[in-house]
């Protein structure tokens, strides 16, 4: 009988021994459950703060759309994967018409909203894998990757009668915008020669009378090259 029992205490403390043990298992693995949990969550919102800081870097801070730095980052890109694929590709110059008598007449908020009403309207009749930028002041750029002069002729008077179909009201006053064009299809161009066939055209859009888009390529007598 005492041999009963002591085999049975034996047995029990065993029990206690290995159920205290299980429980300390248990605890350490909902700890390093936690911690991993912890470490998730941290990378987590690292990622999102970094995305949220890039996506800064390359956004116009008035327009919402790519800025200067970043649309000419990709313009000079997308001018290197052309010439691999030897495919075509147009680059766009928009300038607001009449811009600075906008600001003095209604004041620079109604600019301010003029631009942004103005990036909305090219964003939206862009294709897909066309790029737009703010390029400085009231211009804007597109680059319009595997896009000939033909494509191109189409893409620009598609986005300039965008911005003239309707006027914007601000507050009870309705401002009637066009944009002005300069553009040109690479030949053989780096970034720097690209953009000022386009801007040539853009120079000739705006003496011919505003509201227009010009196509300028090599033979073009404002072209120095």
């Amino acid at each position: 009988m005492v041999v009963v029992r002591s085999q049975m205490a034996s047995a029990g403390s065993r029990a206690r021994s290995r159920a205290r043990h299980l429980h300390r298992r248990t605890n350490a693995a909902g700890a390093s459950l936690q911690a991993l949990v912890r470490s998730v969550v941290a990378s987590e919102a690292l990622l999102r703060r970094n995305l949220a800081l890039e996506h800064l870097s390359r956004t116009d801070d008035l327009t919402g759309i790519h800025n200067r730095r970043f649309i000419d980052e990709r313009l000079r890109y997308e001018l290197a994967d052309a010439s691999r694929r030897g495919e075509p590709l147009t680059a766009l110059i928009l300038d607001v018409d009449n811009f600075k008598s906008i600001n003095d007449r209604h004041g620079h908020l109604a600019g301010d909203l003029v631009l942004r009403e103005v990036a909305r309207r090219l964003e939206g009749s862009l294709r897909r894998h066309d790029l737009l930028g703010r390029w400085g002041g009231e211009e804007f750029l597109v680059v319009a990757p595997r896009t000939g002069t033909e494509a191109g002729l189409a893409m620009a008077e598609r986005v300039r009668m965008a911005v003239a179909r309707s006027p914007v009201v601000v507050g009870s006053r309705a401002i009637h915008l066009t944009v002005s064009g300069g553009a040109a299809t690479t030949d053989g161009d780096d970034a720097h020669d690209l953009l000022r066939r386009a801007d040539a055209g853009l120079y000739l859009a705006k003496r011919a009378g505003r509201n227009r888009v010009v196509f300028c390529d090599r033979t073009d007598p404002t072209d120095d090259g």
